[in-house]
């Protein structure tokens, strides 16, 4: 993981400095738990740069989902903002917005059941760039046609939810397992306990629901 260090937030200032004694330094602490005589960590590799004169963004948050585009807001204090959008896992780029100067941005043209990670980067006034904050979002599925089947083969638990919906706040959610299947490896698996209800929506179809069923 990255940690992030801003000298500034220290009430004593410790920044390398050639021409005083003032250092940066790091701390192993001792181990807190009892019965631990040793911790160790290890470092990969370290930085030291100029930090920007704005904050950096935060509370990035995506809503209003849909089939091909969402929102996202977030809170900051920057002149302007990049935005740039790309498919998840991949270095392909969907939106490379610059001087964004709302603290909000509508997302379109995307493709439906897809994973995509938004990310933010704040511009301050003398033209320094803060460090981006990120979100990962997954587009709606399109109306199913009918006649419509499933056996669970192409699905697990994750992409499960992508196009069906819990309906209940019960603590156990259905899943995806590979035992009990009549058919194939897969099957939906069930579990309630102490009255609690699952409840699952089936994905949108483009026939009125009152013609079908199941």
């Amino acid at each position: 993981n990255l940690l992030k260090i801003n000298m500034a937030d220290f009430s004593e200032t410790i920044v390398a400095d050639e021409s005083t004694d003032k250092y940066i330094a790091l701390r192993h602490n001792k181990p807190g738990y009892t019965g631990y005589s040793e911790l160790s960590c290890y470092i990969d590799s370290l930085s030291v740069g100029l930090a920007p004169s704005c904050s950096d963004p935060n509370g990035l948050v995506v809503s209003d989902i849909d089939v091909t585009s969402a929102n996202i807001t977030w809170y900051g204090d920057a002149s302007s903002y990049n935005v740039k959008v790309v498919v998840d896992g991949t270095n392909e780029v969907i939106i490379n917005e610059t001087n964004v100067t709302e603290n909000t941005f509508a997302i379109e043209n995307l493709t439906d059941n897809t994973s995509y990670v938004a990310s933010v980067t704040g511009v301050c006034e003398d033209g320094g760039l803060t460090d981006p904050i990120s979100a990962l979002f997954h587009t709606r599925c399109v109306a199913m046609d009918i006649p419509w089947e499933t056996s669970f083969e192409d699905l697990n638990t994750t992409s499960l939810y992508y196009c069906w919906t819990k309906l209940n706040t019960a603590s156990y959610n259905p899943t995806i397992s590979g035992h009990n299947s009549k058919t194939g490896a897969n099957s939906m698996y069930f579990y309630t306990h102490s009255g609690d209800n699952t409840i699952i929506a089936l994905p949108r179809f483009t026939e009125d629901i009152t013609t079908l069923r199941l």
